[in-house]
């Protein structure tokens, strides 16, 4: 007769979004415009902040799945969330 383990194997991990980012990086609004060409419609988004918006666009462009900034200087640069 085969005795009871009391120390099974579990297969839920307390931990298992350890690695998802907590918050959305810097510049979400910027590649979700980019990506779908549709502004936030939040109520905490002011009309103004949605002009912002657009208006940056402009020095940004999106190719999956980084979005990159073209430089005053003509460098093309890599944005990172931090």
């Amino acid at each position: 007769m085969q005795e009871e383990n009391e120390n099974e194997i579990s297969d839920k991990f307390p931990e298992e979004h350890l690695c998802s980012i907590g918050k959305e990086p810097w510049f979400a609004d910027l590649a979700n415009y980019l990506v779908t060409r549709d502004l936030p419609t939040t109520p905490d988004i002011t009309r103004a902040q949605r002009m912002k918006i657009r208006s940056e666009t402009k020095y940004y462009f999106w190719d999956d799945p980084y979005m990159w900034k073209m430089g005053t200087d003509q460098v093309i640069r890599r944005c990172i969330p931090d």
